[in-house]
């Protein structure tokens, strides 16, 4: 029950977040102009499935594994909080009919085979998949924990991914959103 309504609130908090966010683009778009989104979305009805918790529960498991060994300390574990929140297509839809400022051009979702993904080595494939994480994730890791711990947390990351992993890397979900603005 609890898992069931922290995944309402990270929609409800999404929802609003993307209402603020398109309310301040709205007004520097002019009247019947486009904007372009494209977002990482799922395709599950359920916002905890792999698709969408998939690296952050493995990030999880290896900076755990830094706690327990010293490395980074438990205090700013317990104060790292990332909002993530992977929509539905019919959630986006929504969101922008209940704003009114845009209206829908295209809307399309689509699963990705990212360039890792098309490796055959599976071993190759997921070191290549701990490189694309390490890339987008490290800003957000490096300031709560410390830029000196990359190193052993990318490792340790690493070598989750392409040894204890026995499930397949989940494909990824993208929404490309094409809206113009309503002129008034």
């Amino acid at each position: 029950m609890q898992d069931m309504q922290m995944g309402l609130n990270q929609t409800v908090l999404h929802c609003r977040s993307m209402v603020r966010v398109r309310a301040d683009r709205s007004q520097e778009v002019v009247p019947n102009g486009c904007m372009v989104l494209i977002l990482c979305g799922r395709q599950s009805s359920d916002p905890s499935d792999m698709e969408s918790c998939f690296t952050w529960e493995l990030l999880a498991i290896a900076i755990a594994e830094l706690v327990s060994q010293g490395l980074i300390d438990k205090d700013k574990l317990d104060t790292f909080n990332v909002p993530s929140y992977f929509p539905l297509l019919e959630e986006l839809k929504d969101i922008v009919e209940r704003d009114g400022s845009f209206t829908i051009d295209h809307m399309e979702g689509f699963e990705l085979d990212s360039l890792q993904m098309q490796e055959n080595d599976k071993w190759v494939r997921r070191e290549k998949f701990a490189k694309v994480v390490r890339a987008f994730i490290e800003p957000i890791i490096s300031n709560q924990f410390g830029h000196e711990i990359m190193d052993k947390l990318y490792d340790k990351f690493t070598h989750i991914v392409v040894s204890d992993l026995e499930a397949k890397l989940p494909k990824t979900t993208s929404i490309i959103l094409v809206l113009s603005k309503i002129d008034g």
